[in-house]
């Protein structure tokens, strides 16, 4: 099947590259007008740097939690047209996925984080 402007016909789609040796990355969001008004002409995508989460996880009583699983997804706003409304919505990118485990202070870190996107 060839490549053509209306196989995205009501689809949004995210491109997410991220550079894990430079700490560069972006999410650049396919939606219809974008794909009618450049379909054809290469894609050009700046990359910004990537930043660094550390936290800490503690109990209720403040102690440390120890082997605590920290995931970190991205929510990105979606904006479509329906019914001549425009709505915006959000979704979870699941790719790719931020996730790591708590030392025995409950420390983390989470690496090549873009700062661009709402987080949650």
């Amino acid at each position: 099947m060839p490549v053509t402007p209306e196989l995205f016909q009501g689809a949004n789609w995210d491109l997410i590259v991220v550079h894990d040796q430079l700490h560069l990355g972006a999410i650049y969001h396919f939606d219809e007008e974008n794909v009618q008004r450049d379909f054809g002409k290469p894609l050009e995508i700046k990359l910004a740097e990537l930043a660094t989460l550390t936290g800490r996880v503690l109990d209720p009583l403040g102690k440390p939690v120890q082997n605590g699983r920290v995931v970190l997804t991205v929510d990105i706003p979606q904006k479509e047209l329906r019914n001549g409304i425009l709505s915006e919505s959000h979704s979870f990118a699941s790719f790719p996925a931020l996730e790591t485990l708590t030392d025995e202070n409950g420390r983390y870190t989470l690496e090549n984080v873009n700062p661009d996107v709402g987080l949650s």
